[in-house]
């Protein structure tokens, strides 16, 4: 009863609830609500539904509502999520959401993710992130991420291993 209520809720005030949402200590309540919410949100406005949960303060756990979100936008949309990202505060997304927006990006989009790669200055994490990217890519177009690996500044070894790995 109460997810029915959370969806009518969400559907004709979801400010309110949003805010009621806020107030609410953590637990099953809590969590229909955000999930009501989350179910509207996300699929029309996700950089709203990412903005809004975190609003939350610290000791609510939210990272895996937002790894989600993150996910499913960049499989659809993975510039609007990749812009969304880049206006983060430094230090903010974790790597968690990262690796979500890759996995999400690389599904139908890994030209995509492979280049966004390029944006990442520490050179530790880019070039394990292309990794992530290079062995999710191997799978669905051998070809064009054999290719992408070869113009990587990765050590050869590891372009090796990535090369022969079986998809």
């Amino acid at each position: 009863a109460l997810s029915m209520l959370s969806a009518a809720w969400a559907q004709n005030d979801p400010q309110g609830m949003a805010t009621y949402a806020l107030a609410l200590p953590a637990g099953n309540d809590q969590d229909a609500m955000i999930q009501g919410l989350l179910s509207r949100w996300a699929p029309a406005d996700p950089a709203l539904a990412l903005d809004w949960l975190g609003s939350f303060p610290e000791t609510n756990a939210q990272p895996a509502r937002v790894q989600s979100v993150v996910k499913t936008w960049a499989q659809h949309e993975p510039a609007a999520a990749a812009k969304w990202l880049a206006n983060q505060p430094a230090g903010t997304a974790s790597d968690d959401v990262t690796n979500a927006f890759l996995e999400g990006a690389g599904e139908k989009y890994p030209a995509f993710a492979a280049q966004w790669t390029q944006s990442i200055g520490d050179e530790t994490r880019r070039q394990k992130l292309q990794v992530q990217v290079a062995r999710q890519w191997l799978k669905t177009d051998p070809t064009a991420a054999d290719k992408w690996i070869d113009s990587l500044d990765l050590p050869d070894a590891v372009k090796a291993s990535l090369q022969k790995s079986p998809p």
